[in-house]
């Protein structure tokens, strides 16, 4: 193989892992938007039907959504730490993405750490945090009472026969 058509081939290799990467970076990107979406339509619903349930839901997508970020980061870490292989020493197999599984740090072992990352805790904590609150005033307050409810039309129910 010649020098020329091994610099062209690193290219495409670090392109392919580029590649990978944005994909990640626009997966965490919409994870975030999900949950803060899902997240306060629960809570919404939470406070026009006075319903705890519904706040408790809207917790647990918060943390569903977080767990899958952090997924999605590290896995964006690992292939960050690829790419700086590849560029450095092209001490990876050429065209393939296998060195992905050999980087440190097994993306199933549970790692606490990477959930005090910026972007995990100053996204997720505030969010969990109103959710929280939310929750415990809703716990307070108990339920609503039915005296003087009214109706989708505007009317009180004690004025309609």
């Amino acid at each position: 193989m010649t020098n020329e058509q091994d610099r062209e081939d690193r290219r495409k290799h670090l392109d392919l892992i580029s590649a990978a990467i944005g994909r990640m970076a626009g997966s965490s990107s919409a994870a975030k938007g999900w949950s803060i979406t899902l997240a306060g339509a629960a809570f919404g619903v939470a406070l026009v039907r006075d319903s705890w349930p519904f706040i408790a839901l809207g917790i647990v997508i918060l943390a569903a959504f977080a767990a899958l970020d952090v997924r999605y980061l590290g896995n964006e870490r690992r292939a960050r730490s690829v790419y700086d292989q590849v560029a450095d020493d092209n001490s990876v197999v050429p065209l393939s993405l296998k060195g992905l599984a050999n980087v440190s740090g097994s993306s199933s072992k549970w790692h606490p750490n990477r959930y005090t990352t910026w972007s995990i805790l100053y996204f997720y904590g505030p969010l969990a945090l109103v959710g929280g609150a939310l929750l415990v005033f809703a716990w307070l307050a108990g339920p609503a009472e039915e005296s003087g409810t009214s109706s989708p039309c505007g009317e009180s129910s004690s004025q309609q026969k």
